[in-house]
């Protein structure tokens, strides 16, 4: 939705300056900088949607991201995480 808008806000404004004869660099230019910010958004709302849960043991790396996940697995995935003894070197015994 966000790409989509963004490609049809430059398609305006590349009209809109091509117009107006604007000549091809500084249109170029602009149409890019508005689908780069239009990607931009895009990638930050997807990573808005991604949960990342780590370890509270100091020594342990054990990090757990998801992405479009509903609540009930959210909540298993942070139990997982933080449970140092599911997922540490005693789950492993």
């Amino acid at each position: 939705m966000i790409l989509t808008a963004g490609a049809a806000w430059a398609a305006l404004i590349g009209h809109d300056l091509a117009a107006h004869n604007v000549p091809l660099g500084p249109l170029g230019v602009s149409v890019t900088a508005v689908l780069l910010t239009a990607v931009h958004f895009a990638e930050r709302f997807r990573r808005s949607q991604t949960y990342t849960f780590r370890c509270p043991t100091p020594a342990c790396t054990v990090s757990i991201s998801a992405t479009n996940t509903n609540l009930d697995e959210l909540a298993r995935l942070q139990k997982l995480a933080i449970s140092h003894d599911q997922h540490g070197t005693a789950a492993t015994r």
